[in-house]
């Protein structure tokens, strides 16, 4: 039986993306990977009407070293809705699921994903799905925080990932775009590749 090891690696680091700003992220070398799953992670930061939805792109190249034969993979665009928001009523611990809040509107629908922006560090910041609420009281989500979080720090909902499956045997470099196209708001984004090596 073949033996596999996984190499998770960061595509695009946890980042603001203004409006109308493009980030990119470098190139990774995956000569030798078999395979490899995306995940890109997205979420409004503000709450201004979005004329146009922000574009996350996966690329290949065949090239070892230069720049001249970037492919897309794969195009994701979000959606054009705006974020609800809620602030925080006082620190949160890490491990707490059950998150008190003054008001759960835009926050009622079970299995949606929203981002939970940290007050201080913006790489504390972190996605998580809702699993129910008490209205005006509290929102429960899935998971625990994984981080401790300040009573700065605020809910956005409307967020949004992007997983998918790559095959990488005939790959040599894969890179991540997020385009932030003048949708009104910035966003806050992340990319990351897990791939998988044969070792036999």
């Amino acid at each position: 039986m073949a033996r596999y090891t996984q190499t998770l690696t960061a595509l695009l680091s946890h980042a603001a993306v203004s409006d109308a700003s493009i980030s990119v992220g470098s190139a990774l070398n995956v000569a030798g990977s078999l395979s490899g799953t995306v995940y890109f992670s997205h979420a409004w930061i503000g709450t201004a009407s979005i004329t146009r939805g922000a574009d996350y792109y996966l690329q290949a190249s065949p090239e070892a070293s230069d720049n001249k034969a970037w492919s897309t993979l794969a195009k994701f665009t979000t959606g054009t809705t705006a974020a609800d928001t809620e602030a925080f009523t006082g620190t949160r611990a890490a491990g707490l699921a059950v998150i008190p809040v003054a008001s759960t509107t835009g926050f009622q629908t079970r299995g949606d994903l929203i981002y939970i922006k940290d007050g201080a560090t913006l790489t504390d910041s972190e996605w998580h799905q809702i699993k129910t609420y008490d209205e005006d009281v509290s929102v429960t989500l899935f998971d625990g925080l994984t981080e401790t979080h300040a009573a700065s720090s605020a809910f956005y909902s409307r967020a949004e990932r992007f997983v998918m499956q790559v095959d990488l045997s005939g790959v040599s470099r894969v890179r991540a775009i997020a385009h932030n196209s003048a949708g009104g708001n910035a966003t806050h984004s992340k990319c990351s590749i897990l791939t998988s090596t044969d070792l036999e």
